[in-house]
């Protein structure tokens, strides 16, 4: 069966969730990619690469559960919140800046579990919604 997004809000959970996977990806994949690509080693390594996915993914990850209104969900809301911070944490807090791999695919992690515990409550709520509509309808 593949998901196909029907809100904005849905959308919005799918890129961050590819958002959160390339991120874990660039961590794990960047020690081989610095030993068999010296080259693309040094811009892989930069540490504004880290800046610039906490910038992207952190807006759309906030914006699919705001407007998901999901976010209280302690399974959506506790994860992503989490992972935003221990993303932002890794690519803007100096001392952190040793630990930054661990710390930003420990915060990727939880962020795309964060998004997808939301699409699946989305599919959910609207399945549950679905439902009670069609139930009406035959009663009536």
């Amino acid at each position: 069966m593949i998901f196909r997004p029907k809100r904005p809000s849905e959308f919005a959970d799918l890129i961050g969730l590819f958002l959160s996977i390339i991120c874990v990806v660039h961590c794990l994949a960047l020690p081989a990619v610095i030993l068999l690509l010296p080259s693309l080693g040094v811009f892989f390594q930069a540490h504004w690469i880290h800046q610039v996915l906490i910038a992207l993914a952190a807006p759309v990850s906030l914006w699919a559960i705001l407007r998901s209104g999901l976010w209280r969900q302690y399974q959506v809301g506790i994860p992503m919140a989490f992972g935003i911070a221990l993303l932002a944490l890794a690519a803007f807090y100096k001392p952190v800046e040793a630990f930054e791999a661990p710390v930003s695919i420990l915060g990727a992690g939880l962020l795309a579990f964060g998004h997808y515990r939301n699409t699946r409550l989305v599919h959910s709520v609207q399945q549950s919604t679905n439902s009670a509509r069609s139930a009406r309808g035959r009663t009536d």
